[in-house]
C-alpha cells in the first residue's frame, strides 16, 4: 500500500470518528458551569427564553450555557437538554423551539444523585406577560383572556405561534366557597411548543 493511499485511509478514519462523535449524545452532558448571564423572562411576542433566541443550535447552546445535565432524545428530530430537575430545554431539528417547565422533570431519586448545577437551576421564571411559577389559576384567565382553552385535563393558550400548554395543580383548602377554590388553583409547570 501506498503512502498515499494509507495517508487517505486515516483521513477518512479521523473524519468517520469526528462524525461519530459529534452524533454522541454523551458530548453534549458533561460537568461544566457557564458564566453566562441570563434573565428569568421568557418572551413569547419576541420568542426568546430567558433572553435566548428560537432557532438557537444545540451546539450554540451549549457554547454559551455549558452542557446540559442530561440529554433526551425525543424522536428522529426533537431531543430535551435538561439543565437542572425543572428545566428542559426543546430542540426540533436541533433548534431551540420551546422550554418545558416543571418542579420535577426526573423522578427525585435520579435527580438526588445527579449533579443538577446549571446556569439555570435558580431561576424564579416569569413569561412577559405577567405570568410566573406559582400564578393562581384566576389571575392566569385574568391574564389571558378568552384565548385561555380550559377543560379538565387540558389548560393551554397560544402567543406568537407558539402552544403554551399549563399544569395546574390544585392546593388543598378547606374553603367550600367556589371562588375561594379557584384561587386554590395555581400554575405547577408550563410547556412552551
Amino acid at each position: 500500500m501506498t503512502s498515499k493511499i494509507r495517508c487517505s485511509l486515516l483521513a477518512i478514519a479521523l473524519v468517520l470518528v469526528s462524525a461519530a462523535h459529534a452524533q454522541d449524545p454523551r458530548s453534549k452532558v458533561q460537568p461544566a458551569h457557564s458564566k453566562a448571564v441570563i434573565s428569568n423572562v421568557i418572551d413569547l411576542p419576541k420568542k426568546t427564553i430567558f433572553g435566548i433566541p428560537l432557532g438557537t443550535t444545540e451546539d450554540q447552546f451549549i457554547a454559551q450555557y455549558g452542557p446540559a445535565v442530561g440529554y433526551l432524545r425525543l424522536n428522529a428530530t426533537q431531543s430535551l437538554m435538561l439543565y437542572g430537575q425543572s428545566i428542559g430545554f426543546l430542540f426540533d431539528g436541533g433548534k431551540l423551539a420551546g422550554v418545558r417547565l416543571s418542579d420535577h422533570l426526573l423522578d427525585w431519586r435520579l435527580a438526588n444523585g445527579a449533579d443538577m448545577r446549571t446556569p439555570f437551576s435558580h431561576l424564579e421564571w416569569r413569561l412577559s406577560n405577567g405570568i410566573r411559577k406559582d400564578s393562581r389559576m384566576d389571575e392566569v384567565r385574568r391574564i389571558v383572556g378568552k384565548q385561555l382553552t380550559s377543560s379538565r385535563f387540558d389548560n393551554y393558550y397560544t402567543e406568537a405561534g407558539l402552544r403554551v400548554d399549563m399544569d395546574v395543580v390544585t392546593v388543598r383548602s378547606s374553603a367550600s366557597d367556589t371562588s375561594e377554590q379557584e384561587s386554590q388553583q395555581r400554575l405547577g409547570g408550563i410547556y412552551i411548543h
